[in-house]
């Protein structure tokens, strides 16, 4: 007498896992499921893990978004705040390199017209990062949230960490 066997498909996010088995066979279901589960969790961590790269900052930058054209508004060097949008002059004219930018001065770019703001910090790494490919010595401008802008300091040496799943984003800034 031949055991009836039942074909089952288990499909999460695309990937198929198909099993025979036994009827009843409630063991066989769990053991497909656990693998599966660890096969997510072991993705997961590796997509959302981190690297802690050094580097020293060179410069920040605004940038904003007008008509999906995205336009260089200042940009903050050692020496130097460069606004090249002159109806943000009175937001950034009497400013050095290491300003705080707040909720209100954003808001006040967005009432400019522009329908996003962006802030980018371009480091020259000292310690490779190996999630963006830049060698020691290179330099790579990394997107940043307006906290990490304000804490970020231009000549500075600063250790951050990039997360795998995203490009020339830094996730957290240290110290």
């Amino acid at each position: 007498m031949q055991k009836i066997k039942k074909v089952m498909t288990i499909s999460i996010r695309g990937i198929e896992i198909v099993g025979v088995f036994r009827k009843k066979s409630i063991w066989s279901i769990a053991a497909v499921v656990s693998v599966v589960i660890l096969v997510i969790m072991v993705a997961y961590v590796i997509a959302f893990s981190t690297v802690t790269v050094e580097g020293t900052v060179d410069h920040k930058t605004i940038i904003g978004t007008k008509d999906n054209v995205e336009y260089t508004l200042v940009v903050f060097t050692l020496g130097d705040v460069d606004i090249r949008d002159p109806a943000l002059e009175p937001i950034f004219k009497d400013n050095d390199a290491n300003i705080t930018v707040t909720q209100a001065m954003e808001q006040e770019m967005l009432n400019l017209g522009y329908s996003e703001i962006n802030y980018l910090a371009d480091i020259r790494v000292i310690s490779e990062d190996p999630v963006n490919h830049v060698e020691p010595g290179e330099l790579l401008a990394y997107s940043v949230k307006r906290t990490e802008f304000n804490s970020l300091i231009v000549g500075e040496t600063v250790s951050f960490e990039v997360a795998k799943m995203t490009s020339a984003t830094i996730r957290e800034v240290h110290g």
